[in-house]
């Protein structure tokens, strides 16, 4: 290159041409000088060129992949590791990391599981549970619930398939109380992402959408979700339009996202809160393609997705 000095150093300063910074930037090594009258300066300067050039200037080999590329690197580094000395501790690097590799994976172990806390928190928080709800805190003695198909539901496995759920039951069967436990297990156990609806709080948010002109919006965003659940469907009525925006997003739910709805209504009794015989036809195809059904108060019935049911059908029981 070109003499990058214009003129001898005094006191170790000298005015440097602009190539010399601008090699240093590239080669990323830091300028230092020494005084002429020095030869032990000279010397330091010249042993960190040289150390410098055995680093930067190698001789590399011909890779015929990346993997083959990402193999050698790690087997070089690791010898550089065994040879190099560590600047403040006795030994070379690789013993440091030996010594160190014990602390350091407590504390990788302490950062994950502090992570999945946080995680866990956090799609929670999301869910927007009424309450926290376990099976453990279900007393399944004093309920005419099957609790295997509970149980069963509570692995989270219909999610997987994208089944719905339809629990049905009078007041204080533990209808919200399943789904919720349900929805809890899914995010602590199988990092699920879950959504609780009060059903009338879900159409009157999608009748706002509707108003606002974002239609879609929710439904965009439900289907990245695992599951959804939709409570107390039947208690409060709500418009035809209401109605009408559901099943759009059931239909949207289709195949993609499970959902659980807890109701207190019959099957037959739901063209009453849709308003619309015809559409609840649709809807209960849909839902009842892929779907589990329990009800709370009396019976437990599985029905598979080959077996769809009509709408007037014999119940069995399942024991």
């Amino acid at each position: 290159m070109p003499m990058p000095v214009s003129r001898p150093c005094i006191d170790r300063q000298a005015n440097c041409k602009a190539i010399l910074p601008r090699g240093a930037s590239h080669y990323v090594f830091e300028t230092e000088f020494c005084n002429p009258a020095a030869g032990w300066e000279k010397g330091q300067v010249e042993k960190n060129v040289r150390d410098a050039r055995s680093r930067l200037w190698q001789v590399m080999p011909i890779f015929t992949d990346l993997a083959e590329l990402n193999q050698w690197l790690e087997e070089r580094c690791v010898a550089l590791w065994s040879e190099t000395k560590h600047r403040e501790l006795p030994g070379t690097i690789a013993d440091v990391w030996e010594a160190e590799k014990p602390m350091v994976s407590q504390l990788l172990k302490a950062e994950m599981a502090e992570r999945e806390v946080r995680s866990i928190a956090y799609h929670t928080k999301g869910a927007r549970f009424p309450s926290y709800k376990d099976l453990a805190g279900f007393d399944f003695k004093s309920s005419d619930v099957n609790e295997a198909i509970v149980r069963q539901l509570h692995r989270g496995e219909f999610m997987e398939r994208a089944e719905n759920v339809v629990l049905i039951g009078g007041p204080g069967t533990g209808k919200s109380h399943i789904a919720t436990a349900i929805g809890v297990q899914a995010i602590e156990h199988h990092r699920r992402k879950v959504r609780f609806y009060s059903t009338v709080e879900l159409v009157n948010a999608l009748e706002q959408e509707k108003v606002l002109g974002k239609a879609g919006k929710m439904a965009e965003m439900l289907t990245k979700t695992d599951l959804v659940i939709l409570d107390e469907l039947g208690y409060l009525p709500f418009s035809p339009s209401g109605g009408a925006l559901l099943f759009h997003l059931l239909s949207k739910l289709y195949e993609r996202t499970s959902v659980i709805i807890t109701t207190n209504l019959s099957f037959s009794e739901w063209a009453q809160v849709f308003g619309d015989a015809k559409m609840t036809t649709a809807l209960l195809d849909r839902l009842t393609h892929r779907w589990h059904r329990s009800n709370t108060a009396l019976t437990a019935t599985d029905i598979k997705p080959a077996q769809r049911p009509q709408r007037k059908r014999e119940r069995r029981h399942l024991h």
